[in-house]
């Protein structure tokens, strides 16, 4: 249910005026159903929803500052490489982003 792959390549096509928004949703829904206080809130913990809602948040903060967040994992941020190689290639990016990758 939270699969943090599985919801990046359903987004990472997606132009930035669209992803930013549809991560940031992906995070408070995932926030919402953990903390809640409703039935299922235990469950979605024990599911993964507060890593899945780190990740998201991580990620929205890359999108809009342009930088590596703190604690990113290599796979992580293997993975916002691809997402601002694919919007540099939109135009949506500037092209020097791609440099904080070089060190990683």
């Amino acid at each position: 249910m939270y699969d943090f792959h599985k919801t990046i390549s359903r987004i990472k096509e997606l132009d930035w005026h669209k992803m930013l928004p549809e991560v940031e949703k992906e995070a408070r829904s995932a926030e919402s159903a953990a903390f809640s206080g409703k039935s299922g809130c235990v469950r979605a913990r024990e599911m993964g929803a507060v890593e899945y809602a780190s990740k998201m948040k991580s990620l929205a903060f890359f999108l809009g500052n342009s930088t590596i967040p703190a604690g990113a994992t290599l796979s992580e941020i293997k993975l916002y490489r691809e997402i601002a190689e694919n919007l540099v290639c939109k135009k949506q990016f500037k092209a020097e982003v791609l440099n904080l990758f070089e060190r990683t």
